[in-house]
């Protein structure tokens, strides 16, 4: 499949408890046609604190970046009081600390009764073979 020329990611927070937050990351073409959709995992709107809630909803520049801890992965950009909000791999929301988590399943695998998201890494994998090095991500419910 070739990079996507659309250059927005679409997020939409769909299921929101006290716990956790699910919803579904798009991509669009130019004709408005789904060309790739994955779900997402957040931690709980926590009115934008460090480490405990997830981010705004808003429109941000995202880029591609690399680290050790999470090799070449997607970094939100300019939020406001936060930073290194990520797009990485993680399957659980004691996992994430403000980031973003993606998958192409829904289950619960730990036996927390707290659904998570499943294939992780091959789903950020597809996900950066799509999209350029900058572009933007819109975030709503």
């Amino acid at each position: 499949m070739k990079k996507n020329q659309n250059n927005t990611l679409i997020l939409i927070r769909e299921k929101a408890s006290d716990k956790q937050i699910l919803g579904r990351l798009s991509i669009q073409d130019e004709f408005n046609s789904t060309v790739f959709s994955c779900h997402s995992l957040e931690l709980p709107w926590r009115n934008n604190q460090r480490n405990i809630s997830c981010i705004p909803e808003g429109v941000y520049q995202v880029r591609k970046r690399r680290s050790d801890a999470f090799g070449t992965h997607f970094h939100i950009l300019n939020v406001p009081n936060r930073d290194l909000i990520l797009i990485h791999e993680a399957n659980h929301v004691h996992e994430l600390r403000g980031c973003i988590a993606i998958g192409d399943k829904v289950l619960d695998i730990d036996g927390d009764h707290l659904p998570d998201v499943l294939n992780s890494i091959k789903t950020k994998n597809k996900l950066l073979g799509l999209l350029p090095d900058q572009f933007k991500i819109i975030i709503s419910q």
